[in-house]
């Protein structure tokens, strides 16, 4: 596994289209963007390390945390 970096992380989440911007917590990570407070529940990514996921999964979770948004709107 790569040492990712949250800007890179970001960087590949907004090449592929989905609005949300990765940021850290203290022992957790959560997403940013418009729509996020409706469905704040399922913004967050429960790992202490971002390097605990690959890039491929950070931008799955983005993908269905913007899904979840979607429908709750």
């Amino acid at each position: 596994m790569t040492n990712l970096r949250i800007a890179t992380v970001n960087k590949a989440i907004a090449a592929e289209g989905i609005a949300l911007e990765l940021v850290s917590g203290e022992g957790y990570f959560y997403f940013i963007g418009e729509g996020v407070n409706h469905a704040f529940n399922t913004s967050s990514v429960y790992t202490y390390r971002l390097n605990n996921q690959t890039l491929a999964a950070w931008i799955a979770d983005a993908r269905r945390c913007a899904d979840e948004i979607a429908e709750a709107a």
